[in-house]
C-alpha cells in the first residue's frame, strides 16, 4: 500500500486541486485505506453514510439471519451435532432463500458422489464445487469493506442473494477493465494507474476528463453560477399566469447563436418573447405567436449572457413569465474559443461521445453534454463509470434555485 496522504494532500483532495496523476493515485489509496478515507470525508458525508447504514439495519432488524457458507457446507457434509442440524432445518423451513441454497448444495454433493456417466463429468462438477467454495472469501471481504467504510462494529450474515450480486459485480469489473469505447479511442487504466487513450487531447481537456472519470461525476463550470437561482426584477408586468412554465434555455450555455426559446403552452393563448442583455436592454423580440417556441432571428453575441421572458395574452389579459421575485430565465451563448475547441474535437473523432460530452459540460453546454453522454452510455452498456457520468450530467440540467 502507498504511504498515507499528507495533510496538504488531504486539503488539496477536498479542494479538488490535485493534478490528474496525483488525483488518481490518491483515489486508489483512499479506496484501500480506511484511515485516509475518513480524513478526506467531510463530517456531513460521514454522518450521511452512518445514518444510511443505520436505517438499513433497523429496517431489516426483524429479518432472521441467513445461513452462512460454513453452516450450509457442514450441514451437507453431515458434520454438525443433532441440535445444530435441527436448528438449520428449522431455519430452512422459514427461509425460502436458504432452503433453495441448501438444495443446490445437496444436489452438487450427490452428483459428485455418483459414478461419472460422461467423460469429464466428475471434473466439471468438482470445478463447480470449488467455485462455490470461493463464496467464503468473497463474503468475508464484502463484510469487512462495509464495516470499514462506515466505522460501525456490525456483523451480519450474508444472504444467498448477496452471493449472486457479488458475481454480477465481478462480471461488471471485468467489463470495465476492458476499457471504455469512445469513437476511435479506447480509454483504459494502465498498470501504473495512468489512463491511456487520451494522449491526443489538449492538456486542459485531458485533465478535465481524468478528473471526471476518477470522480465519476460531471462538475458544473464556475461560469454557470451566475445563471442559476438568481432573483431580480424583469421588465414588464409583475403578474404571471399560473399555467405558464418556461422550458428553456435556462441556466445553461447555448452552443448556437440563434437559440430556440420553449415553453409549455396554454390553450387559446398568444405569446411574445423578449430577450435582454446583461444591461437589461432588449436585443430581440418576437411578434405575437401561438406556437410554444420561437427561434431568435439574428445571431446573439458569443460569450454574452442573456435573460428572456415570455408575455402571455389569454382572453384579453396579459401575463409575464417568469414573474418577480421568481429567478430570471438566464442563459449564455458559447464563447468563440469554446466553439473552436468543440468543432476541432468533432472533426478529429466524429464517433466519439464521451470526451465530447465532457467537453460540452466543461463549457456549460449541459443540454448537449447530457445528449452526448447518453450516447456514450449506449456504446458502453456495461460501464458503471459512463452511466454515473450520464446521470450526473442529467442532474446538472435541472438545478434547484
Amino acid at each position: 500500500m502507498t504511504p498515507h496522504l499528507t495533510e496538504e494532500q488531504v486539503a488539496s483532495y477536498r479542494g479538488r486541486s490535485l493534478a490528474a496523476g496525483e488525483l488518481i493515485q490518491a483515489s486508489q489509496h483512499i479506496a484501500q485505506c480506511e484511515g485516509c478515507r475518513a480524513r478526506v470525508a467531510t463530517a456531513s458525508e460521514l454522518y450521511t453514510g452512518v445514518e444510511a447504514l443505520r436505517a438499513v439495519l433497523e429496517s431489516e432488524a426483524a429479518v432472521p439471519a441467513h445461513l452462512t457458507y460454513n453452516e450450509m457446507a457442514a450441514y451437507v457434509d453431515q458434520r454438525l451435532a443433532e441440535e445444530e442440524t435441527e436448528g438449520i432445518e428449522r431455519h430452512a423451513r422459514e427461509c425460502g432463500e436458504c432452503a433453495a441454497a441448501l438444495g443446490e448444495f445437496e444436489t452438487l454433493r450427490r452428483e459428485m458422489a455418483a459414478p461419472a456417466k460422461l467423460p469429464g463429468w466428475r471434473e466439471r462438477v468438482s470445478e463447480i464445487w470449488r467455485e462455490m467454495s470461493a463464496w467464503k472469501a468473497g463474503i468475508a471481504l464484502a463484510g469487512v469493506a462495509a464495516c470499514a467504510t462506515f466505522m460501525l462494529m456490525v456483523v451480519r450474515r450474508p444472504a444467498p442473494e448477496a452471493i449472486r450480486q457479488d458475481a454480477r459485480a465481478s462480471h461488471q469489473q471485468t467489463q470495465q477493465a476492458a476499457g471504455i469505447r469512445d469513437g476511435k479511442r479506447t480509454i483504459a487504466e494502465a498498470p501504473g494507474g495512468n489512463l491511456t487513450g487520451l494522449d491526443d487531447l489538449p492538456a486542459s481537456l485531458r485533465a478535465s476528463v481524468e478528473r471526471a472519470l476518477a470522480a465519476q461525476q460531471v462538475e458544473a463550470p464556475a461560469e454557470l453560477a451566475d445563471l442559476w437561482g438568481k432573483r431580480g426584477v424583469l421588465l414588464g408586468s409583475p403578474t404571471a399566469s399560473p399555467g405558464v412554465e418556461l422550458v428553456g434555455p435556462m441556466g445553461v450555455v447555448e452552443e448556437t447563436q440563434r437559440p430556440t426559446m420553449r415553453w409549455k403552452p396554454i390553450a387559446g393563448a398568444e405569446y411574445r418573447v423578449s430577450i435582454y442583455n446583461g444591461h437589461f436592454e432588449e436585443v430581440a423580440t418576437s411578434p405575437w405567436i401561438r406556437e410554444p417556441e420561437w427561434q431568435v432571428a439574428n445571431p446573439l453575441a458569443r460569450g454574452a449572457r442573456y435573460s428572456w421572458q415570455l408575455s402571455v395574452r389569454e382572453k384579453g389579459v396579459e401575463f409575464t413569465a417568469p414573474a418577480p421575485p421568481a429567478p430570471e430565465a438566464r442563459f449564455r451563448v458559447l464563447s468563440a474559443a469554446g466553439e473552436a475547441e468543440i468543432n476541432q474535437l468533432k472533426a478529429n473523432d466524429p464517433g466519439g461521445h464521451l470526451v465530447l460530452g465532457l467537453e460540452y459540460a466543461r463549457f456549460g453546454a449541459l443540454d448537449e453534454a447530457a445528449g452526448e453522454l447518453q450516447q456514450a452510455q449506449e456504446q458502453n452498456p456495461d460501464s458503471s463509470v459512463v452511466a454515473a457520468l450520464a446521470r450526473s450530467a442529467a442532474r446538472l440540467r435541472n438545478p434547484k434555485p
